[in-house]
């Protein structure tokens, strides 16, 4: 198996992701609703202001992660670096990359520092088909391929082994 190209792409296009957010934060403005419609007459006031203040949070977050900067993911044959921050200037790397959403035109990275020696946090990164439609393919194929995996074994060789 030989390793994919090397390839490098600019992920700017978090449409579907932005439609996740919405829905999730529909789903909790309705959730909320619900709860204080139905428990009007039960509830104290620190419940009320609980819920309250939690959903604020979750809201808060979910609109913080609606805009995000541009992201370079960059494949070398070896291992993947990313650049981020405004224009894309800050690299970091090397990043192991696991593919943990695959539905076709989306998927959903999480890149874990490969470098145990700098403690960077995971970084989840949602990719889209629209706005990578040239690399798709290829940039698919690099997040499959096993970097380090071993050669396949001949026929001829596996009998030798049996």
């Amino acid at each position: 198996m030989r390793a994919a190209s090397p390839l490098s792409v600019t992920i700017e296009r978090f449409g579907v992701w932005n439609v996740f957010l919405g829905f999730l934060g529909m789903l909790l403005c309705l959730c909320c609703g619900a709860w204080f419609a139905l428990s009007r007459d039960g509830s104290s006031l620190w419940e009320n202001a609980l819920v309250a203040f939690a959903a604020s949070g979750s809201l808060l977050g979910l609109l913080t992660s609606v805009r995000r900067a541009p992201v370079v993911l960059r494949w070398d044959s070896q291992c993947w670096h990313i650049c981020h921050g405004v224009g894309a200037d800050r690299e970091c790397g090397p990043w192991r990359v696991l593919v943990l959403l695959d539905l076709g035109g989306f998927m959903l990275l999480r890149l874990e520092a490969d470098d145990s020696a700098i403690p960077l946090k995971p970084l989840w990164l949602p990719l889209q088909r629209q706005g990578l439609r040239a690399h798709w393919h290829d940039l698919r194929c690099a997040l499959h391929m096993r970097s380090g995996a071993p050669a396949p074994v001949d026929p001829p060789q596996l009998a030798d082994l049996i």
